[in-house]
């Protein structure tokens, strides 16, 4: 029996309608009685509509439970991921985690003060929220982790590819130095609620893998346990599909609720229509399938059996033909008496968090009704199946797999509020010869759908209709398992995840020559290989390999963020208008289209200042992130769109906004983003603007004086953008200015507010923030390294280890060169005779002053100070350093990987050595003279890393340098200087 101080299960009532209004269905306290008492459950089987979502509502208040005096087994997890296997547009399930945040920050109710008070009890440090909520995309270059404390309670939100990836140490878009922390993040102390599982079989599958290895009773694979491992939550709206032995679902009290019996019991009238005309290709059954979709659409608004249809929804198996339908629709729409928006998943965040803005109240479930003063067609693909809380007054939709249509028809009088709620569904007609391929994503099971639903229809004078609400509900009932096994989504098995395919995983940076192909375990042995991120700049020099080091510079002064990427099969990805375009779907790991393409245009393969290259397109690989000039086009306000060759919006200041950040870049080649369309004149008299600031910086006149004439100038433009104009505001208060990409090539100048908070630690450009003392950055990182691993649950014996090591990472900075590196190049570097950790002298984005300053110190690129640090350890005569040390190679391999080297080889780098240092450190006299020679093979560093993996585990040893290397970004952050 569990033993509560304070708060009880049952007040999950008044916890649960504090933040919605209502009181919970059954089954959600019911979910929590049955976690306290027996465990999280396999699988959710629960049905669309029936508030599933409220499972993070569960587990965010057991988390709170367990914390405030939970005396049994722990249940709860800090870390609640929500996964689904889709490119949502509206994320139901992130907007019902920013309300429950929202609520607590504001908490006035006891219950909801308890909650607060709970979680604040498991976390440290400055608490800016109880509880964070994240929307978790993929990663960049020097990007910091999506969660900067490790205690932090949090609801992170995402997809099978973003989650999976990073659990496998090969997170998409994410740098090799950072890929542990965001494989120990995942896995350690973490919830995962796979969503619409039955659709993720192969990543469910890994995942049992993956607690093979954690959930390891003879140790085999780690003797010391040092935190929770993984839990894995299995969620379905279609029971049919899976078997697991532990399952949760409705009861019969759950049935007799009024709310969920309207949701269940509504009928959903839905008229079923071939494509009777033939095609010769896929692009005329392409042509002829949006055709139907438009005329059913347009016939359904007028028609009195959709009277009253506010919103039609119009859903797609492809982006392609989606977007044919959408402009057919718009083209369709007379007088403007409608409006059309096309939503699909091959889109920025910027442009996607700017439609949710502007249709989602008109769309989402329990809207105001009065806000849709016209009809409106909402145009999508597979993007709304799962995760959107949207409600559609009609649907067309074209054909699919069984489980595919019932997601769809779940947004179908989603709440059961109207009488009426007509539907229709469309079977294109393609070529013979696609017949015997089978469909890409759905395989048979799309016609053994049409099949089903053909049987069970009846005939209405010329047309046959099903009900695809409950009638439909209850004779899947009575089919055998078999039979809607083949209707349902095809889905492969994910290979086994073998110790020897870890052992390659693990192995981070450098990463080994050949290793597992992550989408086989995610999507299974049939998945495609994984996307390419793309981001469009309009201030890039002309993109050819003479230009490449000005070109990475031009990136590298304002690095990109992901509120700017595009995610797009590599197969799909061209921006020649020579070559044929190829479909895609919004379903993760399909692909449609086995080659690769032979576009022979130029991008920048984004990598970091330092290991970017310009590649013809046909050399980028999967997983790759490109920036492209924006006049290459192919995209427009909806995402994707590779018949479109106009320029595409650079949108890297608006991103940076979001992220709390100003900035502004002055080039002429975005003029034209700071005024309205039809302000020609205003943007001629900034262009003039802008060109004489450029010459006034070549005949060598002081910069922050040109900057300053500049901003005045431009304010004094009418009708200059809100978001301009508010950016130079602020910047003509407190800024920071410097050209790009170099002083001899002055294209351009970056205007911004300076910060350090997002800090990664990732290079050493962390060091190039603000004037601090070795011994005090040391400590402050030892402090906040102990206080994370003792409120995680880690062993005494391993705390005072990251104690130790926190404590001794940044030694190697003792380096004279490091030092005169620090001092911009000043080898009279000793500033009141204190050793730096971190100095202000260079602006960290500014990296051709980083490069001339590193030159002139005599520090070799690549250098690692890390190395050095270990060097001084290791050294006889400084073996006071480590004597208190419980594991002595756990500190050295600690202090070795704070920037994620090492793992399982350190780089070879042309350095000579440093010459002789002596300092006092913390009272203990260190000396120093020569090379690290940690990049040799008998260096015994490679059998070290081994031993520790060993030792801790796959995800324990990355969880434990992920304490280590977090504490270490705080303090290296604007809010370690204070």
């Amino acid at each position: 029996m569990v033993q509560w101080c304070g708060m009880n299960v049952e007040d999950f009532k008044s916890f649960f309608k504090c933040i919605h209004g209502y009181d919970p269905f059954p089954w959600q306290l019911r979910l929590l009685r049955e976690v306290v008492d027996n465990g999280w459950p396999e699988v959710v089987n629960l049905p669309t509509s029936s508030g599933k979502t409220a499972i993070i509502d569960v587990a965010v208040f057991l988390l709170a439970l367990e914390a405030n005096g939970n005396q049994g087994i722990k249940r709860s997890r800090r870390r609640i991921f929500f996964v689904i296997d889709r490119r949502v547009v509206v994320d139901e399930a992130y907007e019902r985690a920013e309300k429950i945040k929202k609520t607590l920050e504001s908490a006035s109710d006891s219950i909801l003060l308890e909650v607060v008070e709970a979680l604040k009890k498991i976390n440290y440090g400055d608490l800016e929220t109880p509880l964070e909520v994240i929307r978790l995309r993929g990663g960049l270059p020097r990007e910091p982790p999506f969660v900067k404390n490790p205690l932090q309670p949090a609801v992170i939100v995402s997809t099978v590819d973003q989650v999976g990836s990073r659990l496998l140490f090969r997170g998409y878009g994410v740098s090799k130095s950072m890929r542990p922390i965001h494989a120990s993040l995942v896995d350690v102390d973490s919830l995962i609620i796979l969503d619409e599982a039955h659709i993720s079989r192969p990543f469910a599958e890994t995942l049992r893998n993956i607690e093979m290895f954690q959930k390891d009773k003879d140790k085999k694979w780690f003797s010391v346990k040092i935190a929770e491992p993984i839990t894995v939550v299995k969620m379905s709206a279609t029971p049919y599909v899976l078997s697991d032995s532990k399952s949760f679902g409705l009861q019969e009290e759950d049935l007799q609720n009024e709310l969920l019996k309207k949701r269940l019991s509504c009928s959903k009238s839905t008229k079923l229509v071939e494509v009777k005309k033939s095609s010769k290709s896929m692009a005329e059954a392409n042509e002829n399938l949006s055709d139907k979709l438009k005329e059913e659409a347009i016939d359904i608004m007028n028609n009195p059996r959709g009277k009253g249809n506010q919103v039609i929804g119009v859903i797609a198996n492809s982006v392609i033909v989606a977007r044919m339908t959408f402009e057919k629709i718009r083209k369709g729409i007379k007088n403007k008496s409608a409006d059309a928006v096309l939503l699909i998943g091959r889109i920025r965040p910027y442009e996607r968090d700017i439609l949710m803005k502007e249709y989602l109240p008109m769309i989402i479930a329990g809207r105001d009704r009065s806000v849709n003063i016209k009809p409106l067609f909402v145009v999508a693909t597979q993007t709304i199946e799962v995760g959107a809380d949207i409600d559609f007054d009609a649907l067309v939709t074209e054909n699919a797999s069984l489980d595919a249509l019932q997601q769809r028809f779940g947004r179908l009088n989603r709440l059961g509020l109207r009488e009426n709620s007509a539907g229709v569904i469309v079977k294109g007609k393609v070529p013979k010869e696609e017949i015997r391929k089978g469909h890409p994503i759905y395989g048979a099971s799309a016609e053994e759908t049409w099949q089903i639903l053909w049987k069970l229809s009846n005939k209405q004078k010329k047309d046959r209709y099903i009900d695809m609400g409950a009638f439909l509900r209850q004779e899947i009932q009575k089919m055998e398992p078999e039979n809607i096994e083949k209707a349902v989504s095809p889905s492969s098995d994910a290979p086994i995840l073998t110790p020897s395919h870890m052992d390659m995983l693990v192995q981070t940076f450098p990463p080994p020559f050949t290793e597992p192909s992550i989408p086989l375990y995610l999507h299974g042995i049939n998945a495609g290989s994984q996307d390419v991120q793309v981001i469009w700049r309009a201030d890039l020099p002309k993109m050819d390999r003479k230009n490449e080091r000005d070109i990475i510079e031009t990136v590298a002064a304002l690095p990109p963020v992901n509120s700017e990427v595009m995610s797009i099969p590599i197969w799909a990805l061209s921006f020649s208008s020579d070559i044929t375009l190829e479909d895609i779907t919004d379903v993760e790991g399909v692909s449609m289209n086995d080659g690769t393409r032979s576009d022979e245009v130029n991008v920048l393969k984004w990598m970091g200042p330092d290991e970017s290259e310009i590649v013809k397109l046909s050399e980028v690989m999967p997983g790759d992130t490109i920036i492209v000039p924006s006049n290459y086009g192919r995209y427009d306000r909806y995402g994707w769109n590779p018949r479109l060759s106009e320029p595409v919006d650079d949108v890297a200041e608006e991103a940076m906004l979001e992220k709390g950040k100003i900035v502004l870049r002055i080039n002429e080649n975005l003029v034209h983003k700071w005024f309205p369309q039809d302000k020609g004149e205003e943007k001629e008299s900034a262009r003039s603007l802008v060109e004489n600031a450029m010459e006034s910086y070549g005949n060598e006149e002081d910069l922050t004086e040109i900057c300053e004439e500049l901003i005045d100038g431009l304010l004094e433009i009418p009708d200059i953008k809100n978001n301009v104009k508010d950016a130079l505001e602020k910047l003509k208060i407190e800024r920071k200015e410097y050209v790009y990409p170099s002083n001899k090539k002055p294209y351009g100048i970056i205007i911004e507010r300076k910060s350090y908070d997002d800090s990664t630690e990732e290079d050493d450009t962390s060091s190039l923030t603000f004037d601090m003392e070795l011994e005090k950055h040391s400590t402050m990182v030892a402090d906040l390294a102990r206080e994370f691993a003792s409120r995680a649950g880690m062993p005494s014996d391993t705390i005072k280890d990251i104690e130790i090591s926190a404590n001794l990472h940044d030694i190697g900075k003792a380096d004279p060169r490091f030092q005169a590196w620090l001092a911009g190049g000043d080898t009279d570097y000793l500033i009141n005779g204190k050793i730096l950790a971190k100095s202000k002298e260079i602006y960290a984005n500014d990296w051709n002053a980083i490069r001339l300053a590193r030159m002139n110190a005599g520090y070799p690129m690549g250098a690692r100070h890390e190395c050095y640090s270990v060097a001084m350890i290791e050294d006889a005569q400084n073996q006071d350093l480590v004597k208190d040390a419980h594991d002595k190679k756990l500190v050295k391999y600690l202090v070795g990987t704070h920037h994620g080297r090492g793992r399982a080889s350190m780089p070879a780098v042309n350095d000579n050595g440093m010459n002789q240092v002596a300092f006092n450190f913390n009272g203990i006299e260190v000396n120093f003279n020569g090379e690290h020679n940690l990049e040799r093979l008998d260096s015994g560093w490679t059998e070290l890393f081994w031993e520790v993996t060993r030792r801790y585990g796959y995800w324990g040893a990355a969880y434990i340098e992920t304490i280590v290397r977090l504490a270490d970004h705080i303090c290296s952050s604007r809010r370690g200087e204070k």
